[in-house]
């Protein structure tokens, strides 16, 4: 595929190019944030060129474009149709026209504006913005009310079901639409869900919540807020319960990464979770010296438990237990755990978290020995084709992460690395031990046969002279 070209991305090797888009971007940086303006507003970033080069095709959308970013390139222009499809439909269902929307979105247009780190010119004309906003607004509400309806398991009583009802979970496509059906679903959907989670390829909240502003007059803004959270979460993460008190997202990457860090809800776990295709005073790599992979924490009789919820903050250590929940690795992993990363890299406000818990886990698996205890624990499910691509990946997606020291995950990390450190000298003493007991059971054993040699040489020898 095409890679985009322009002041984030270098089109050739030379170094002298790199360095200049990286002092023209921190230098655009330091102007805006000097305002303070630039730490307040935005919330969707274009991954400058240090990140990006590192792997580029985790942070481009291949299928779908969303927000101003990608829109328009070649290898992405086919789905346009569908979302003008979704737009008609849409309309249609609610009564409503597009200048309805547009009105209440323009009273919001500067919001929406600042929410992206960077705009090209023609995205300044405010009229292209906001029906771009609302193509792909429209779009995204369709597909989550789409994959309600296919994933319905929500029960009659159950609060949920209430707010549901507001969007109309009943599915008014044809049978065989190519994207909001079932078989859509099956062919198309696992594509579109890797790009929906890209941090250059999001849409502000503000456009999907204002959207039902527009169309429901019964429910507040906070009653919209935690339905987008319901059909985000149950989209992107359709084996466990939505949890509609995360708190209002940012945008979809934003909900799906607060849903990592809380975990679900107490009653419910389950053994997937994404839907694929996370010195004292001073920030540090969690190198091979402090962290201790699982092998040696094996070595030294560490016993492996599953965490009682899937929030990545439910990592802990005690009486020679470590408990973790469950880690997902594979090809969409892969550029959700990127996009993830690199968002809280350039969020100011959005935390550690994520970084410090594949931090964590890249110091528990070095090499294929450790990913394959980890498998046979139930802790770690790939579908990757081996033990050493396991491996590889983790290394891979910890490259140039700095470990959160004020992170809870430190104090486990120091416990494990006590803790080996004191059984190994347990283990040493206890084979020295063992060593000195054989060693001086041999000595004795060589004293008693040289006795015996010596008394039959005696005996011989007076035997001899008789």
């Amino acid at each position: 595929m095409a890679f985009p070209t322009g002041p984030w991305r270098t089109t050739g090797p030379s170094r002298t190019n790199v360095l200049l888009e990286l002092i023209s971007y921190f230098k655009n940086m330091y102007t805006e944030f000097k305002s303070n303006e630039g730490l307040t507003k935005h919330s969707i970033y274009k991954v400058p060129p240090y990140i990006f080069n590192t792997n580029k095709t985790a942070y481009e959308p291949h299928i779908a474009s969303i927000g101003p970013y990608h829109h328009g390139k070649p290898q992405l222009k086919s789905m346009e149709a569908h979302k003008h499809r979704a737009r008609d439909h849409r309309l249609e269902r609610f009564n409503k026209t597009n200048d309805d929307y547009k009105m209440m979105l323009d009273n919001k247009l500067k919001d929406l504006m600042d929410s992206y780190e960077q705009l090209d010119d023609e995205w300044r004309d405010q009229d292209k913005f906001l029906q771009l906003m609302l193509l792909d607004g429209f779009f995204l509400l369709e597909l989550l009310r789409s994959y309600c309806w296919i994933n319905n398991y929500y029960d009659v009583n159950d609060p949920v079901f209430s707010l549901l009802q507001s969007v109309g979970i009943e599915n008014d496509y044809c049978i065989n639409d190519p994207v909001f059906s079932f078989d859509g679903s099956v062919n198309i959907l696992p594509y579109i869900v890797s790009d929906l989670l890209m941090v250059e390829n999001q849409l502000p909240l503000l456009v999907l919540q204002t959207i039902m502003d527009v169309e429901s007059d019964t429910m507040g803004i906070q009653e919209h807020y935690k339905l987008l959270n319901i059909l985000v979460e149950g989209f992107f993460i359709p084996a466990m319960k939505p949890d509609p008190d995360i708190g209002e997202g940012l945008h979809m990457l934003d909900i799906v990464r607060k849903c990592m860090i809380l975990g679900p809800p107490a009653n419910t776990r389950s053994q997937s979770s994404l839907i694929f295709g996370p010195p004292a005073n001073t920030s540090s790599h969690l190198s091979s010296a402090v962290m201790p992979s699982f092998s040696d924490l094996f070595d030294v009789r560490v016993k492996l438990k599953r965490s009682n919820t899937q929030s990545i903050r439910d990592i802990t250590f005690s009486n020679g237990i470590l408990s973790l929940p469950v880690f997902i690795v594979g090809g969409g992993a892969k550029s959700f755990y990127l996009n993830v990363l690199a968002f809280e890299r350039l969020h100011h406000r959005a935390g550690h978290e994520v970084s410090s818990f594949v931090a964590f886990m890249y110091g528990l698996i070095k090499s294929e020995k450790d990913a394959r205890l980890l498998r046979s624990h139930g802790i770690l499910y790939s579908t990757l084709d081996s033990d050493k691509a396991i491996a590889d990946l983790t290394q891979e997606l910890a490259r140039d992460i700095y470990f959160d020291t004020n992170s809870p995950l430190c104090e486990v990390r120091d416990a494990l690395y006590e803790y080996t450190i004191i059984k190994g000298n347990e283990n040493r003493m206890k084979r020295w031990s063992t060593r000195v007991r054989e060693w001086r059971l041999a000595a004795a054993f060589l004293l008693v046969l040289t006795v015996i040699q010596t008394l039959y040489a005696v005996l011989a020898y007076h035997t001899n002279n008789k």
